[in-house]
């Protein structure tokens, strides 16, 4: 099933930072740390562990502004 929470932006897919600047940006706000001290007690005291999850936006490649991203059996593609 799928389910489209807003329209596709050429503008907003490109402006997530690539996987590699991503990580980069999770270590020096010190990720790790922030996952185990914070977000897990979070998760747990209220109740949430089974029912949200962490992600971490970021983008695989760049898209042009004329070709749409798809989702198709849970792997995105251009």
């Amino acid at each position: 099933m799928a389910v489209a929470i807003a329209s596709f932006s050429h503008h907003h897919f490109q402006s997530l930072p690539s996987l590699d600047a991503a990580l980069v940006n999770y270590h020096n706000v010190d990720g790790p740390k922030l996952v185990r001290e914070f977000f897990k007690r979070l998760f747990v005291k209220n109740g949430m562990k089974y029912i949200f999850g962490l992600a971490m936006p970021h983008r695989h490649f760049d898209i042009d502004p004329e070709t749409f991203l798809v989702n198709y059996n849970g792997v995105s593609t251009a």
